[in-house]
C-alpha cells in the first residue's frame, strides 16, 4: 500500500523564560531577545513516490525538539503530539516553526520517545530537559557521547510495530545556521521485508523458515552515530559496549496463526512477511543466513540455507529477502536500503533471478546482466541454459524515473544484459519472459526501487 505524503503545516511553538530580576531589570525577553527558525523534520522514505515502503505505524507520532547552546546546554524544549488517526496516513514529514533564543546553537529532533519500545524513556526524557548538557560534536569514532542515556530497546527478537508500538526515533545535532533547518530522523531499529513464492509446477510444503541472527538483548546510542549522515557499504553499526551479545533467529516467518507445523504454497502462490529486528553486529566470519526446510510432492524434504552478504544490520535500514522455489533452484537474494542521505551518481550492476525487488543507490546507469542457471532443487548440478527472451516491459510510476538508456531489446533475441537510466527517486518494475531451447517458458519481474 501506498501512503502519500502529510501536508506540513507550520504551528507556534512558544517560549517562555523565567528570569531572577532585579527592580531595575523588566520581567520577560526584551524585544529582539529571539529570533523565529523554521525547520523540516523527515523520515526516511519521505519522497512521496518512494511511501509505498512505510507501512501505516511507521511515521511520527509526537515530536520532541531540543534547542541548545554552543556547549550543548539545554535552552529550551518543546513537544507537539500529531495529527494522527486510525487508519490514516503516516506522518513522514513535519514542518513547524520556533521562536528560539538569540544564542540558540543547536538543535536536536526525536519523536515517539514514549513508545513502550523505548524501555529507559523516563531515563532519557529527563536528560532531555533544560539545564542538563548534550554533546554537539563526534568523538574519533564518529560517536555523539555524552550525558544522554543509551538506548534500551524491548527485548523481543520479532519487534512488533502497531498503534501502540511506534517505533523511536532521533537526529544528529544541526546548526542553527539559516532561517530554514531541514532534520533527518533515524528509527532506532531496522525493518526487514520478505517474500516467498512457489515457481513450480507443484505444490511445495514449508515446515521451517528462520532467518539468523540479530542481537536483540544490546544497548544502541541513544544518538546517531556520524557515518549515518552519508552512509557507505562498508559503515559498520557502532555500540557503546564492544562486547557482542548472544544472537537469537526470528523463527516462524510466514506461519499464520492456524499453522503450527507447515503450510502449503500451491503454485504462483506468494506470502510476504514484514518485521523489524535491532541493531546488530556479526563477528566478521559469519552472516545473516535463512534457513528453511521445504517438501515438493512425493519427494523427501530438503533443509536449504540461503547466505546472504549481510554481516550486521543498521539502524533505519531496509532488507528486502525474496525467495523463490523454482524447478532450477530455490533463489536467495538480499536487496538493502539504508538511511536517507544519498550517494554519488555510478553504475551498477546486477544478476538476474526471479521475482527480485533490488534498491537502487543513486541516479544514473543501471545494467541488468540476465543468465538462466538450471539446477536441483537442492542447489546442486548447476550449468548455464541458453535462452531468448520475450514480452519486454519496463513500467515506471508516473513520473519516467527509470526508463531505458536506448530502447528496448527485440522479441526472440538471445539477450545477456540490459541497460536502463535511473534519472530521479522512483520505482519501476521490468519484466520479460525468457524462453529455452526445450520451448520452457519463465517468467520474471524485478521491482526496482530507488529512494
Amino acid at each position: 500500500m501506498k501512503y502519500r505524503l502529510r501536508n506540513t503545516f507550520f504551528f507556534s511553538l512558544l517560549l517562555v523564560f523565567l528570569f531572577a530580576c532585579s527592580n531595575e531589570e523588566p520581567d520577560g525577553l526584551l524585544p529582539g531577545d529571539t529570533k523565529t527558525v523554521d525547520f523540516r523534520l523527515m523520515l526516511s522514505a519521505s519522497q512521496e513516490e518512494n511511501s509505498q515502503n512505510t507501512t501505516q505505524y511507521e511515521g511520527m507520532r509526537n515530536i520532541l525538539v531540543v534547542i541548545t547552546d554552543n556547549d550543548g546546554k539545554i535552552l529550551q524544549r518543546e513537544e507537539e503530539d500529531l495529527q494522527w488517526e486510525e487508519g490514516k496516513e503516516a506522518i513522514l514529514e513535519e514542518g513547524f516553526s520556533m521562536e528560539v533564543p538569540k544564542e540558540a546553537a543547536y538543535v536536536y529532533a526525536f519523536s515517539n520517545l514514549n513508545s513502550p519500545l523505548l524501555e529507559n524513556n523516563e531515563n532519557i526524557l529527563e536528560a532531555l530537559e533544560v539545564g542538563k548538557t548534550l554533546p554537539v560534536s563526534f568523538d574519533e569514532q564518529g560517536v555523539l557521547n555524552g550525558s544522554i542515556p543509551d538506548a534500551k530497546i524491548k527485548n523481543d527478537v520479532k519487534i512488533v510495530v502497531d498503534e501502540r508500538n511506534s517505533i523511536p526515533m532521533s537526529s544528529h545535532p544541526h546548526k542553527l545556521e539559516s532561517e530554514m533547518v531541514e532534520i533527518p530522523l533515524y528509527r532506532m531499529i531496522a525493518k526487514v521485508k520478505m517474500s516467498i513464492e512457489n515457481k513450480t509446477a507443484g505444490e511445495v510444503a514449508v515446515s521451517k523458515m528462520t532467518l539468523e541472527k540479530f542481537q536483540n538483548d544490546r544497548k544502541i546510542y541513544m544518538l546517531p552515530y556520524k557515518s549515518l549522515e552519508n552512509i557507505k557499504e562498508e559503515d559498520i553499526p557502532l555500540f557503546p559496549d564492544n562486547d557482542a551479545t548472544e544472537f537469537s533467529d526470528v523463527d516462524k516467518i510466514f506461519f499464520e496463526q492456524d499453522e503450527e507445523s507447515s503450510f502449503e504454497l500451491a503454485t504462483a502462490d506468494k506470502r510476504e512477511a514484514i518485521f523489524y529486528v535491532h541493531e546488530s553486529m556479526l563477528d566478521g566470519q559469519d552472516n545473516i543466513k535463512v534457513q528453511t526446510t521445504i517438501q515438493r510432492q512425493e519427494e523427501k524434504e530438503q533443509n536449504l540455507t540461503g547466505v546472504t552478504h549481510f554481516t550486521y544490520v543498521r539502524r533505519n535500514d531496509l532488507l528486502i529477502i525474496p525467495l523463490v522455489i523454482s524447478d532450477y533452484s530455490l533463489e536467495v537474494t538480499v536487496s538493502e536500503q539504508r538511511a536517507p542521505i544519498g550517494g554519488y551518481p555510478f553504475t551498477y550492476e546486477m544478476s538476474l533471478v526471479p521475482s527480485l525487488a533490488y534498491s537502487i543507490k543513486n541516479s544514473g546507469e543501471l545494467t541488468i546482466k540476465l543468465a538462466l542457471i538450471q539446477q536441483n532443487l537442492d542447489g546442486t548440478g548447476g550449468s548455464g541454459v541458453q535462452f531468448t527472451t520475450k514480452d519486454w516491459q519496463l513500467t515506471s510510476d508516473g513520473n519516467d524515473a527509470i526508463t531505458w538508456k536506448d530502447s528496448q531489446p527485440n522479441e526472440g533475441n538471445e539477450v545477456t544484459q540490459v541497460t536502463l537510466m535511473v534519472h530521479k527517486q522512483g520505482s519501476a518494475q521490468l519484466s520479460f519472459t525468457a524462453v529455452t531451447e526445450n520451448n520452457k517458458e519463465i517468467s520474471y519481474t524485478i521491482e526496482l526501487i530507488y529512494k
